[in-house]
């Protein structure tokens, strides 16, 4: 599915729903292909997020800032690495591999303070958001792997990427 296809199922899905239909729901993660100072740029200058602090990793390896988005809800998970285990399933692993992916973002619905909507509108709120001012504006090559609805979880078209696989066979990126 094309990002901006699914931008627009986001803001059209009621919020009960949008787990069922969209796959959208606490842990949601974002896999980028990306300078990782730029990505931690993104959040700590954007003004919408508040900087908690950095964790750096053994195992596995690696550096993860954490944000608050600051009207509340979401908490922000934002690593130099794509995962700490087999948590996408092999035919995501395989795309990782094939597009480079070296980043993850995750979104998480346990910040104390919260937005007066539904726990997934909040984190739909935050995928809207970087989507529509860091990864489209920067042309950011990504992938929402948890983008398929949980009552059609065989559908692997309803999985997002940026630029598509289409998108990629015609311009090359």
């Amino acid at each position: 599915m094309k990002l901006a296809e699914y931008l627009r199922a986001i803001g059209e899905c009621p919020d009960e729903e949008l787990a069922s239909r969209l796959g959208v729901y606490d842990n949601w993660p974002i896999l980028l292909k990306v300078d990782f100072e730029k990505l931690f740029n993104y959040f700590r200058n954007s003004g919408i997020y508040s900087h908690q602090g950095t964790k750096n990793y053994k195992n596995p390896s690696g550096r993860c800032e954490f944000f608050d988005f600051i009207p509340g809800t979401v908490s922000i998970q934002v690593c130099d690495y794509t995962s700490g285990g087999k948590m996408y399933g092999e035919e995501v692993y395989e795309i990782i591999d094939r597009r480079g992916y070296n980043a993850r973002i995750s979104l998480h619905d346990d910040q104390e303070r919260k937005m007066p909507v539904h726990d997934h509108r909040a984190i739909a709120i935050v995928i809207e958001g970087i989507s529509t001012n860091f990864i489209i504006p920067e042309s950011i090559p990504m992938m929402f792997p948890s983008s398929i609805g949980h009552n059609n979880l065989e559908n692997k078209s309803q999985r997002v990427s940026f630029p598509d696989e289409d998108e990629i066979a015609m311009f090359g990126k």
